[in-house]
């Protein structure tokens, strides 16, 4: 069950959709596609069968058609199993969109962030990676 703190990070993004792209631009140095609009689209990732995926948060970039996506993950304590999880979310969402799409991960300490997305941390803990594979 996510605590508070985990709910208040992913509605920070669900309530400013585009704090997701411009921390992508601004503080990790990501060029994302020019876009006009961001709005959350459905968070669940999953495959039938037999593995359920489903994000905190996703995020379309349009301009006026999709341009990319960006799911969000907020990581309040080290969880092994995201390791191998998150590709699957990047991977399955870029199946069904064929589209660019970007892991955000919003970790307040930068400890919690975990060391293997194949990104350098900056900030707080903040890390995105397009690719993990």
């Amino acid at each position: 069950m996510p605590s508070d703190l985990h709910k208040a990070l992913v509605s920070l993004f669900r309530d400013r959709p585009t704090l997701a792209p411009e921390l992508l631009q601004t503080t990790l140095g990501v060029t994302v596609p020019a876009y006009q609009r961001v709005r959350v689209v459905e968070a669940q990732l999953g495959r039938l069968p037999p593995i359920q995926f489903e994000a905190d948060l996703v995020l379309e970039l349009e301009a006026p058609h999709p341009v990319c996506y960006v799911i969000l993950e907020v990581q309040l304590d080290y969880k092994r199993a995201k390791k191998f999880s998150w590709p699957g979310y990047v991977t399955n969402l870029e199946a069904r969109t064929q589209q660019p799409v970007w892991l955000l991960v919003v970790a307040p300490d930068r400890r919690e962030a975990s060391p293997r997305l194949g990104a350098a941390a900056t900030g707080g803990g903040l890390r995105a990676c397009q690719r993990m594979s």
